[in-house]
């Protein structure tokens, strides 16, 4: 039976009510399968990737055509024109081509962001010579739960996103308690997770930017080639700016999972 619908509820309650009698506490896996997700994740709560598209345009020339949109995963839900079904643009970037392709120095970069209308067309007025185009957007990966149980399969939430964890956990919650009513009376102590097992994507999620500037006090956003394979300014600034970026990324996934969970498991009366 599907995980958390009226079959598995009715044998959730029976296993909570012999604990009940036998004195028992219980745990149970917040998802049919790992880690965190489920059917009734849609995909602005589901997990988030950066993508990218670069192309190489010549100047002196009037641009104004639509950039080739990021290539994302297969499995990623995409609307009936191919696109994905939840993104949103976060940077288009462009640089003079030099000997080395993927050095950059900070100053070339050129911010194009504001001039990509919302049909995705770049209107530019391209300076001589040869420059790179570099187009990023934020969209779901398409992680689905790994071996969920029969009919209870689903993507994955956005585990940097503390309003994702929020929805996921509470709809657990919601359920439960419609069947048991107060949890924090009943012999289940415990929603429990399973191992982290992401996929390779570059992690993202709408507010990270905001996040990484309150934690590392510095604008990240011209360094963002960085985590597509580029060297911004020299070896040494890029890599102090990727271990910001993977020190944000792990802080973020401890607030918004795991202490956000915990926050909201505990008014719930459960751990």
């Amino acid at each position: 039976p599907p995980f958390l619908g009226e079959e598995s509820l009715r044998a959730i309650s029976h296993v909570i009510k012999e604990a009940d009698r036998l004195g028992l506490r219980l745990g149970m896996v917040a998802a049919s399968g790992w880690n965190a997700g489920g059917a009734w994740i849609t995909p602005p709560n589901a997990g988030m990737g950066l993508f990218h598209s670069e192309i190489t345009v010549v100047g002196p020339a009037a641009f104004s055509q639509a950039l080739p949109f990021p290539e994302g995963p297969a499995d990623c839900p995409k609307d009936p024109a191919g696109l994905p079904s939840y993104y949103r643009k976060v940077a288009v970037f462009a640089w003079p081509k030099k000997e080395n392709p993927k050095l950059v120095p900070l100053a070339s970069i050129t911010d194009l962001t504001g001039q990509l209308d919302a049909g995705g067309i770049l209107k530019w007025n391209v300076p001589a010579g040869k420059w790179t185009v570099f187009y990023c957007v934020m969209a779901n990966t398409g992680h689905q739960l790994v071996i969920p149980s029969p009919n209870s399969e689903g993507p994955m939430i956005d585990f940097l996103n503390p309003d994702s964890t929020i929805f996921h956990f509470q709809y657990i919650l919601d359920r439960l308690e419609s069947k048991i009513g107060d949890l924090g009376q009943s012999s289940l102590k415990y929603l429990e997770v399973d191992s982290m097992e992401l996929g390779d994507e570059t992690a993202w999620t709408g507010r990270i930017m905001d996040e990484f500037v309150k934690r590392h006090h510095y604008d990240p956003f011209k360094y963002l080639p960085v985590l597509k394979g580029w060297t911004v300014e020299n070896e040494d600034v890029s890599g102090r700016f990727l271990y910001d970026w993977q020190k944000t990324i792990s802080d973020v996934f401890i607030d918004s999972h795991y202490r956000t969970a915990k926050d909201l498991l505990n008014r719930h009366g459960l751990q």
